[in-house]
């Protein structure tokens, strides 16, 4: 049942993501639990206050894990959920004052389980955009090249950014990057 509610509550932006314009409207809101709640068939405030109980679980989770990289140590959350909630990350910040940032590493979740249709004629995007791991084979296993580090080197910085800011500036780097290779081609061409 908790899955089907993290699913659910994915379904509607509006219910964690802070840069959307109706994430303060409190009738989207409503209308959204309600949905999950027919959904899900539980009472709206049963949904709320299970799903802010998994997100404080979540949270804690990811403080514990960033707590223990700072000691040096590295010991990944056990509770099950950590992963599929991910989507919540870019979302949320880190209370530590310490400047780390929620890891937002995404995981993969069989299809049949996505499907939490809200009862509205809306069609939700899929959960697919941000889950996608491949049990862990995703960090590659071959050394890393300097350019490769060089450009992963940005990564921390880029995820720092508001959603709608970093694919803004995700799209100058992209501009940047085809100008220099056109300017590359253009001399090439010259010779």
């Amino acid at each position: 049942m908790d899955d089907k509610l993290i699913l659910a509550v994915f379904n509607y932006p509006e219910l964690y993501n802070v840069t959307l314009p109706n994430y303060r409207c409190t009738e989207s809101r409503a209308s959204a639990w309600r949905n999950i709640s027919i959904a899900l068939g539980l009472s709206s405030e049963e949904c709320k206050r299970k799903w802010k109980n998994m997100r404080d679980r979540y949270l804690k989770e990811v403080r514990m894990e960033i707590k223990s990289k700072k000691q040096g140590e590295i010991v990944p959350s056990r509770w099950k959920y950590r992963q599929l909630m991910n989507f919540i990350a870019p979302f949320t910040g880190s209370r530590s004052g310490g400047g780390e940032t929620i890891s937002s590493e995404p995981v993969k979740i069989p299809q049949s389980t996505m499907k939490v249709s809200p009862p509205s004629s809306q069609t939700a995007p899929s959960p697919t955009k941000w889950l996608v791991k491949d049990n862990g084979t995703s960090i590659p296993t071959r050394p890393r090249d300097e350019d490769e580090l060089f450009l992963l080197s940005f990564v921390p910085a880029l995820k720092r950014l508001a959603p709608q800011k970093r694919c803004t500036e995700k799209f100058y780097v992209f501009t940047c990057f085809v100008a220099m290779l056109e300017d590359t081609y253009h001399k090439l061409d010259m010779i």
